[in-house]
Order: C-alpha cells, then sequence, then structure tokens
C-alpha cells in the first residue's frame, strides 16, 4: 500500500513538473524582440511638441524639464556608482529596472558607429513610466549638447527611434531616461 501510494506522488509530481505548473519564477518571460521604428529622426521634436504630448497624456513635465527645479543631493554614503547612470550594452537587455513615481533613472549608451540605426524600447512590466534619449553632453559644442532626441510618453511599452548619430552631432554617449509617471518595473533595451 505504502508503494502504491508513493508511486501515485512520484506520477503526481512527475505529471505537474512536465506539464510546467510547478510553481512560479522570478526570472520574466524574455521579451520578443521589438520592430525597429519605421521612421529615422533627423531633429528634436523640442520641448513645445513634448509638452503638447504630456499634456495630452495628462501628464506633467518631468522634473528635470522644469524651469527652476533645484534637485536636493543624496545623503552622504547613500551615494554608489548606480545612483545616477546605468551604462547598457547595445543588442542585450537590462532587466528588472524599477523607478520611482515622480522619478527618473538614467542611463548611458556609447555609439560608436556614425549611420547605423539606432532604438531605443522600454518594456513596461507594471506601473507607466516614460522614455527619453538625449544627444551626448559635448561640453566644446553646446549647440550639440544634450539635444532631445526623441520621447515616447504613452501607457504601455516604450519606443525612441530609429536615430543616427551622425544627425546628433556624431558619435558618443547618449544618454537615456526612464521617467515614473508612476511607479514602475521595466526591462530596457538599445539596439
Amino acid at each position: 500500500m505504502r508503494a502504491t501510494l508513493y508511486s501515485l506522488l512520484t506520477l503526481s509530481v512527475l505529471a505537474t513538473v512536465l506539464a510546467g505548473c510547478g510553481g512560479s519564477s522570478s526570472t520574466p518571460a524574455l521579451p520578443a524582440e521589438p520592430a525597429r521604428s519605421a521612421q529615422v529622426i533627423t531633429k528634436s521634436p523640442g520641448l513645445d511638441s513634448l509638452a503638447a504630448a504630456l499634456t495630452a497624456a495628462g501628464k506633467p513635465l518631468p522634473d528635470f524639464l522644469q524651469s527652476g527645479t533645484v534637485t536636493t543631493a543624496p545623503p552622504p554614503g547613500s551615494v554608489s556608482t548606480q545612483s545616477y547612470m546605468t551604462v547598457l550594452t547595445l543588442n542585450r537587455w537590462l532587466y528588472n529596472q524599477s523607478v520611482t513615481r515622480g522619478r527618473t533613472q538614467w542611463y548611458e549608451v556609447s555609439l560608436t558607429s556614425l549611420n547605423n540605426l539606432t532604438d531605443a524600447y522600454a518594456l513596461v512590466r507594471s506601473g507607466d513610466a516614460d522614455l527619453y534619449v538625449f544627444s551626448p553632453i559635448r561640453p566644446n559644442d553646446p549647440n550639440s549638447s544634450l539635444q532631445l532626441v526623441g520621447y515616447s510618453v504613452g501607457t504601455g511599452n516604450e519606443q525612441v527611434g530609429s536615430w543616427v548619430a551622425s544627425a546628433w552631432g556624431g558619435t558618443g554617449r547618449y544618454i537615456i531616461g526612464v521617467n515614473g509617471f508612476q511607479a514602475s518595473t521595466f526591462d530596457l533595451k538599445v539596439w
């Protein structure tokens, strides 16, 4: 009798595992490859266009774009290398990112080709996050420094693209901001 119960329990566990019902996993499902944008961004949409898009979506201008905004420094001892910017690798997903409501997570990606198409994509898993892309900081050329390349301020997954570095002052470290309209979790990819 005991051997029969053991055999039935073993078969039940094996059937459950084979059926894929063995419990939950903390690893997110791998996202599908996003499609490249059909348009190529060659000039900044401008802050007026961004403000209009945010107003239409019922969202405020992010704090980093508001005039007169003073950003307070973090408390002493709380600063780490990941407090400000995370370096992204082209063609690789950066999983399990999060941003709190009203704050911005900053990333940078080094583009070394003048003419390759580039897109940025945020796969929003929860909440509502918006995506912004800026040209590199160019201290010797302020007219090409930190130009708004593009934005996506919808309510789902966000994509900015496609752009080529030659239209934005050349190669360098492009800056990507993910702003939390709501507290959000997301995966991020630049390709």
